[in-house]
């Protein structure tokens, strides 16, 4: 009876194991990238040319360091792939791939990281997160 009951525990565990090795993958795809550039767009209101572009408004400024932001936390890109996908034709030359790593690691206001949640909520990261916990 006991052996039973250890054998049936065991297949128990391995169960669960698979079932929470297998959420975890379904659960953390990386997210697309036009994912990310979409649901942007939609809580700033900018157009994608804005984001893509080379516009220095304020408004755009922060747009695409959400952006940048949310690709790097979201979709695992490095830093260079981020550039590149945010509209920089030459990664190796000053203001490249540098670009994306200074909007990721400039200071953020509050506002911005407002913003920020909005952007991962839109795209169902934080819902992500909270299953892997």
């Amino acid at each position: 009876m006991i052996d039973r009951v250890n054998k049936g525990t065991a297949e128990a565990a391995m169960n669960m194991r698979i079932v929470e090795e297998e959420l975890r993958r379904l659960v953390m795809r990386p997210v697309r990238v036009s994912d990310v550039i979409d649901a942007v767009i939609a809580e700033t209101g900018i157009e994608a040319s804005q984001l893509l572009g080379t516009s220095r408004r304020a408004h755009v400024v922060k747009a695409k360091q959400v952006c940048t932001v949310c690709l790097r936390e979201c979709s695992g890109l490095s830093y260079p792939e981020i550039a590149i996908r945010m509209g920089k034709a030459n990664v190796t030359r000053k203001g490249g791939h540098t670009a994306a790593y200074d909007r990721c690691n400039r200071e953020r206001t509050d506002e911005t990281n407002e913003l920020i949640d909005r952007v991962k909520e839109r795209l169902g990261w934080k819902a992500r997160m909270q299953v892997i916990r």
